[in-house]
């Protein structure tokens, strides 16, 4: 599993584990979220984190506290419940493709790509 706070904000690989209620209807779970939770947890384990940034001005990161793309769309990353809840579920909006390409940009300066 990643660290929560990995040293320079980058984890290096990761396990993802879905428990089964997520399968077996012991906890409903709309397909939508199913799908953004399912696509989030991947990045985590790739290196992303949540986005969140204090946008009430509390001095706190809270949940649901994301930029939004201009027609409302929060990136899959932000905690709780970012993406899309329309059919676009499980797909990434523009800081999400950032943050990919922040890490990419980030493994090419190391050496590692």
């Amino acid at each position: 599993m990643p660290c929560p706070f990995p040293d320079q904000g980058m984890s290096r690989g990761g396990m993802v584990a879905y428990d089964s209620e997520y399968w077996d209807g012991t906890w409903y779970m709309p397909d939508y979220k199913l799908k953004n939770t399912i696509v989030h947890e991947v990045l985590h384990a790739i290196g992303l984190d949540h986005p969140n940034v204090d946008l009430d001005g509390d001095g706190i990161a809270g949940p649901y506290e994301c930029v939004a793309t201009s027609y409302g769309n929060k990136p899959i990353m932000c905690s709780p419940n970012g993406g899309y809840s329309t059919s676009n579920a499980g797909k990434l909006v523009g800081y999400d493709v950032n943050g990919l390409k922040a890490l990419v940009a980030n493994a090419r300066a190391q050496g590692l790509s």
